[in-house]
Parts: structure tokens; C-alpha cells; sequence
């Protein structure tokens, strides 16, 4: 997994997962000394060396992530 390069906050990150997958609850708190808020992939070092450019957005790879779950899940004998 390479990053894009974009930052996000973990409450969006947080509310797309939901929005995406279509269940899970959100729980928000007072923020505490020394908590990440946002997570930014540099891929600075891959893209200037390969020319490498993201293929897909951050919306697209968890509904890729979704399906490829759903998938999988369908296949288990339970």
C-alpha cells in the first residue's frame, strides 16, 4: 500500500469507512495530548524515482476493499 500523498483527518477516514461499508458507529471524545489527527502518506521517494502516480482515490480503494471483504466472506464455510 502506497499512500497518495493527500492528508486526511482519522474522523473523515472514520466517516468514509462507515459511509462505505455501511455499518459501524462513530464515537467522538475530547482530544488527548499527543493523538494523531490525520494520517499523510509521503511518497515522495517512489514517485520522484519510478514516476509513480496513485491509480485510485481513497474512495475507491475502500469500496475496492469492501467487495474484495464481501467476496471473501461469501466464500467461507461457516
Amino acid at each position: 500500500n502506497i499512500g497518495s500523498g493527500n492528508p486526511i483527518k482519522i474522523k473523515d477516514l472514520a466517516l468514509k469507512l462507515v459511509s462505505i461499508f455501511g455499518y459501524g458507529e462513530i464515537k467522538f471524545t475530547s482530544s488527548r495530548i499527543n493523538e494523531i489527527s490525520g494520517f499523510l502518506a509521503d511518497n515522495s521517494i517512489i514517485r520522484n524515482n519510478f514516476n509513480y502516480l496513485p491509480k485510485v482515490g481513497i474512495d475507491e480503494g475502500l469500496l475496492i476493499c469492501k467487495n474484495v471483504q464481501k467476496e471473501l466472506f461469501s466464500k467461507m464455510i461457516v
